[in-house]
């Protein structure tokens, strides 16, 4: 019992970075659009657009006031 244990808290350790609350607790958010969904890049958004931004610890609305492509 104590080898399981073991390997699940090795196994628990390489995922939990990778959790999507894991990875919003170290500062990142979740852009969403007005439907619901993610907000992959910047061709899918638009000036004046509503968006959701989800954090660790709660919601929040915003507008886009800018959009800018990198090169």
């Amino acid at each position: 019992m104590t080898a399981y244990r073991s390997q699940l808290g090795e196994r628990r350790s390489r995922i939990e970075p990778l959790d999507p609350r894991s990875v919003m607790r170290r500062g990142f958010a979740l852009v969403s659009d007005g439907d619901g969904r993610v907000v992959t890049g910047i061709d899918t958004i638009r000036t004046g657009m509503a968006v959701r931004l989800t954090f660790s610890d709660g919601t929040a609305g915003a507008r886009i006031e800018t959009v800018e492509r990198k090169d």
